[in-house]
């Protein structure tokens, strides 16, 4: 077994020197190598949610998305992903940037911080959710949401302008079990079309 570990090992250690023009001789880190297959298979996700809406369901779709087999997801879940010391604002739009789908977890609570009146001028800065996907619009990284909790979307008239168009994206609904496990499979398969997608383009180009 461990012949096959060193010959695959080797062979994306090559891939890798291929990829970034790098000559050196030595083998790739097993970190290195996770982040080639993410490079070469894979999808960047960026999980946004309230930790006041939805924190539970969210930490069984991250830890879903980290267990799934036979894919290869990178996934960003605020300070489980941010190193110690770290200024968080710009790790949270460094990462969006790198990132090639942002999902928004929405639950009954979600729009819980947006004043009633929904106008740009009374929406807390520090709405970090809110500027999540700001970022991401600004970018042109796609965005999913994710409806937990029997959650509906949010209207128009419920969102800031500057996220105003979130409520014109296609939801997908992750319910509770029994039906967990159906709808995040349902959701990884979105994720991996997407991945497809992605790699046939990178090829093209």
């Amino acid at each position: 077994m461990s012949f096959f570990v060193s010959k695959f090992r080797k062979g994306l250690t090559n891939i890798g020197r291929s990829l970034t023009g790098k000559t050196s001789n030595k083998s790739l880190s097993s970190s290195e190598i996770e982040e080639l297959l993410i490079d070469i298979r894979g999808l960047r996700i960026f999980i946004s949610y309230r930790r006041t809406d939805s924190q539970n369901i969210c930490g069984r779709i991250y830890d879903r998305l980290m267990s799934a087999p036979n894919r290869y997801f990178s996934v960003f879940k605020d300070v489980d992903a941010i190193p110690i010391g770290t200024d968080f604002r710009h790790s949270i739009e460094s990462s969006i940037q790198k990132s090639d789908v942002l999902l928004v977890i929405i639950g009954n609570r979600w729009t819980s911080t947006i004043s009633s009146n929904h106008t740009d001028s009374t929406v807390s800065s520090e709405d970090f959710v809110r500027i999540e996907i700001e970022l991401a619009i600004k970018y042109g990284i796609p965005i999913i949401p994710v409806l937990v909790d029997f959650a509906t979307m949010p209207k128009v008239t419920e969102l800031p302008q500057s996220i105003a168009e979130l409520s014109y994206r296609t939801a997908i609904l992750v319910r509770p079990d029994p039906d967990f496990s159906n709808d995040m499979e349902k959701l990884m398969r979105q994720l991996d079309a997407m991945a497809n997608t992605k790699h046939q383009i990178l090829r093209i180009e």
